[in-house]
């Protein structure tokens, strides 16, 4: 089921509803970094504490967080670029020879299970606010 509404003739009305459109999108972009920065820190800190026992360090400095807005989608992405990370995240067999066995280790599912519910409540306040804020000018 879907509901289509045509608005014709309120040129004002029509430039307002593009405002807030734009204006959310700027404002849920915005608000999407925040988040992803928020499950990145997350991240590091998993990797800091008991999941995993820190070598070198590489895998925790390797996290980072963008925003990637497309043309109907905003995206946070939190992520790594280390080959081994998949191994430590979902487990199974790998080390020098392919041998050695590895529990799964969630640091980035688990992660963002966590922060799921704050992200979906930051967002949904964030873009009435906007909304709101838009309609009052």
């Amino acid at each position: 089921m879907s509901i289509k509404a045509t608005i014709i003739g309120d040129i004002e009305t029509i430039n307002r509803i593009k405002l807030i459109s734009s204006a959310v999108t700027d404002s849920v972009a915005r608000q999407m970094m925040r988040c992803a920065i928020m499950v990145q820190r997350r991240v590091k800190e998993k990797l800091s504490g008991p999941v995993l026992k820190v070598q070198t360090g590489s895998l925790r400095s390797s996290i980072h967080a963008e925003v990637k807005a497309g043309r109907n989608s905003i995206l946070g992405v939190v992520g790594t670029n280390i080959k081994y990370a998949g191994i430590h995240e979902y487990g199974g067999m790998g080390g020098r020879y392919g041998t050695a066995k590895y529990p799964e280790r969630s640091f980035l599912r688990s992660s963002l299970k966590e922060l799921t519910p704050e992200i979906k409540d930051l967002l949904k306040k964030d873009a009435i606010k906007t909304v709101k804020s838009t309609l009052r000018k």
